[in-house]
């Protein structure tokens, strides 16, 4: 299977590093945009195995250096988990410019930090430290950052900015920073949100008549809701199974108690 970081081109031109923050969705910072044709929209995106699937830019944010792009293929990759460091943790760039250059890798400095973006406007960030030291991190932005604490990697944050050498302003330290994911949710929760799932086509039941009717009616729309988030990956397959498993015990014992027969 296809890892979940990935190239966004237009055409055969690169664009910068992308990654999957749902099955059906994919994050990078708005700055890897630029190579963008003046109101083009459709991107590749390619995998790391070779494989593509087409895309299209759904909504920039360039006042916090974000966008979103739909994954208009339906692609096999798994997306990650999602997560939150803490001070101190070791920290992993899996994406890379090209497949000569190194992996980024360092500690995090502060977790939960303020940050003013290339975009003007202050966005919770992480600041982190590289062990690597390149003076030029181009290449890098959009990519995702892995929290290194469990067997299996989360994410954590995306990269966006280098802090330039303040003693000579054509070269990076080794300090960068990315955007939590919980401020990336943030400004597209228009798309993830729970109760507003209008992009991943969930209606509302209508009121129920009865109480028995009104339980059904709740547990359809937790099901429905359950379907959604399943095709968008944000929820773990094992969560969803066991929410499903315990509606089914629910509607069980409630027929039980009505006196249904089975």
């Amino acid at each position: 299977m296809a890892r979940y970081w990935v190239e966004l081109r237009a055409g055969e031109q690169p664009l910068g590093a992308a990654f999957y923050l749902a099955r059906r969705y994919v994050v990078t910072a708005a700055h890897c945009l630029t190579g963008l044709p003046g109101g083009q929209n459709d991107v590749t995106i390619a995998h790391e195995d070779g494989t593509t699937v087409k895309g299209r830019v759904c909504e920039r944010a360039p006042e916090v250096d974000l966008a979103l792009v739909h994954v208009v293929d339906r692609s096999p990759v798994r997306p990650p988990v999602l997560d939150r460091c803490a001070e101190g943790d070791l920290w992993r760039a899996p994406s890379r410019p090209t497949a000569s250059d190194p992996v980024l890798a360092g500690r995090v400095v502060e977790p939960s930090t303020r940050h003013q973006c290339a975009g003007g406007t202050e966005v919770e960030a992480m600041q982190l430290l590289s062990d690597t030291e390149l003076g030029d991190y181009s290449g890098y932005s959009g990519g995702p950052v892995e929290r290194r604490v469990r067997e299996e990697p989360t994410v954590a944050g995306l990269l966006i900015e280098q802090y330039p050498d303040r003693a000579g302003r054509d070269r990076a330290t080794n300090v960068l920073f990315a955007i939590t994911l919980d401020e990336v949710m943030r400004h597209f929760e228009d798309y993830f949100h729970m109760p507003n799932l209008r992009t991943l086509g969930v209606a509302p039941a209508k009121p129920p008549a009865t109480d028995t009717a009104r339980m059904m009616a709740g547990h359809t729309e937790v099901l429905r809701n359950l379907a959604a988030w399943d095709e968008s990956g944000l929820m773990p397959a094992a969560e969803i199974q066991a929410i499903r498993m315990s509606i089914q015990r629910s509607v069980i014992e409630h027929s039980l108690n009505q006196g249904a027969t089975w």
